[in-house]
């Protein structure tokens, strides 16, 4: 399965799993021969090791798994929210989201003959910018680099460079929800 998405999410989390079916759905990549090459996970945490934080996604119990860039796959996603969560008007909270997408661009973008970086950047901008529900998911920019993309994570773990054909960036959201009552959660 390439698609991870939360069972019964509310809030922030129903927000998100709006966006990424939206994506998951709606991307069109060259070379992307089948959607089991791109595992898009659903929002992560930042957990502590002996080094500082790493990204990982929840499985079950105790159970987390790493999700900085994996070579076994064309393209692998998450999304990250900010810790703080200021209040809004009308009792909405307003959260930080980013999304980060790390890629094997020469294996995405196979008819392009130079290095496909701004091609696979604006495939999630022009995706972000066509958003239906745009208004409580607002694109507001974009950050490159290993330093940025990855600036709230131990980045000793990361074993390549942001070069040749690896690249990772990562988009920005603000998104707006109504927080909820969970009764059956």
């Amino acid at each position: 399965m390439a698609v991870f998405r939360r069972t019964n999410p509310i809030d922030l989390d129903l927000k998100i799993d709006a966006f990424q079916d939206y994506l998951f759905t709606n991307l069109s990549i060259d070379g992307l021969v089948n959607l089991d090459d791109w595992n898009c996970y659903d929002r992560i945490y930042a957990n502590p090791n002996d080094q500082g934080l790493i990204p990982e996604r929840y499985v079950k119990g105790k159970e987390y798994d790493e999700v900085f860039y994996n070579d076994k796959f064309k393209m692998t996603s998450f999304f990250y929210a900010s810790p703080d969560r200021p209040k809004a008007d009308g009792g909405m909270v307003t959260a930080e989201v980013s999304l980060v997408v790390q890629a094997n661009i020469l294996e995405i973008f196979t008819t392009v003959p130079h290095r496909a970086d701004e091609e696979l950047k604006n495939a999630f901008i022009l995706l972000s910018e066509s958003y239906y529900f745009a208004e409580d998911f607002e694109w507001i920019g974009v950050r490159e680099g290993i330093s940025n993309v990855y600036s709230e994570f131990e980045k000793d773990g990361v074993k390549y460079h942001d070069m040749s054909e690896k690249n990772v960036i990562r988009l920005r959201y603000k998104v707006r929800y109504t927080p909820q009552c969970c009764t059956d959660c």
